[in-house]
């Protein structure tokens, strides 16, 4: 799980400026065929000036907290690890750092913090070949419990993207996701999704979890030439996971970095399309899916950057993080 999809309220562009560790919470929303823009209500800081000198990339968030992650500027007793930044809003709406949250065995450039996700009190964050899973166990204090590690050829892609949800983590790494599901206090590899006899492009790139639904970006199909934006997956009654639909739209073309980010609540799955060219080179666009009540993906709108000039927003890459 990263941030919720609720109702008919959908985030657009929900922009985390990822310049000189700050960042900048401006979100243009979308309701019911209206635009409207949410003016900026918070600009989240590190408390270690030292931290500043890198840059915030990854941000998840849960009703009154966010984890913000600092995979390149972040340090832990001297050593360029990454970190990640937790923060909770106060009485007057401003949001404090009470927190930093990092690995057990620092390494020089190991890029903590690059991808993260956050549900109730766990949290799991992304590292260059491994992911980590901590418990906040009250005010504020994070403690590791689970180091994840890939194992295949692949290894340093795992943990570029990690999505939780209830007990189940799941990693991506290039051509596999991997499931871990608790059990007490460890986290046991359940599964490895390995779509067969042939993976489409970049799958296992993005991944989001929500309940019983796990949405993994796709792209080509070698075996049918066919273009999917995401394969979805259900968890069926023995616990193991199932793929159930594969996501397309007459509108999709290859080049157009669908599904380069992606997030699901159960219900509705926002797929971001960052090089679609439909307003403007490079434009973006984003689509968005419901589930039905067979159980089946219908495409419900395909969302483009709203203009108010002349000018249509080329370079936007509208979609980019969804």
């Amino acid at each position: 799980m990263k941030s919720q999809l609720k109702g008919n309220t959908f985030p657009l562009r929900a922009i985390a400026a990822c310049l000189l560790g700050v960042v900048l919470v401006n979100t243009t929303w979308a309701q019911e065929g209206s635009v409207s823009t949410v003016p900026e209500s918070a600009k989240l800081l590190p408390g270690d000036p030292q931290d500043a000198s890198g840059a915030f990339w990854a941000v998840a968030t849960g009703g009154d907290e966010a984890l913000v992650g600092n995979p390149y500027g972040g340090f832990v007793n001297g050593i360029q690890s990454g970190t990640a930044h937790y923060f909770i809003r106060g009485s007057q709406n401003q949001w404090i750092e009470i927190a930093e949250v990092s690995p057990s065995d620092p390494a020089e450039g190991m890029s903590f913090g690059g991808a993260l996700a956050m549900d109730n009190e766990f949290a799991v964050v992304g590292a260059g070949g491994s992911a980590y899973i901590f418990e906040n166990i009250g005010a504020g204090t994070w403690v590791e419990r689970a180091k994840l590690v890939g194992d295949s050829a692949q290894g340093q892609n795992f943990g570029a993207t990690v999505g939780i949800s209830n007990d189940t983590v799941v990693v991506g790494e290039a051509d596999d996701v991997y499931v871990y599901t608790r059990d007490g206090t460890s986290w046991p590899l359940t599964q490895i999704l390995s779509p067969e006899p042939a993976r489409p492009q970049f799958f296992g790139e993005t991944v989001s979890i929500s309940g019983d639904v796990l949405a993994v970006r796709a792209d080509l199909d070698p075996e049918s030439d066919l273009y999917f934006l995401a394969y979805v997956y259900r968890r069926s009654a023995s616990g193991l996971w199932v793929l159930s639909d594969r996501l397309t739209s007459p509108n999709a073309m290859p080049g157009t970095d669908a599904g380069l980010d992606l997030d699901t609540d159960g219900q509705r799955i926002i797929i971001g399309a960052p090089g679609d060219d439909t307003r403007g080179e490079d434009a973006g666009a984003a689509y968005i899916y419901r589930r039905a009540n067979d159980d089946s993906w219908i495409e419900e709108v395909k969302l483009l950057p709203p203009y108010e000039d002349a000018t249509p927003p080329i370079y936007w890459e509208f979609g980019w993080q969804v």
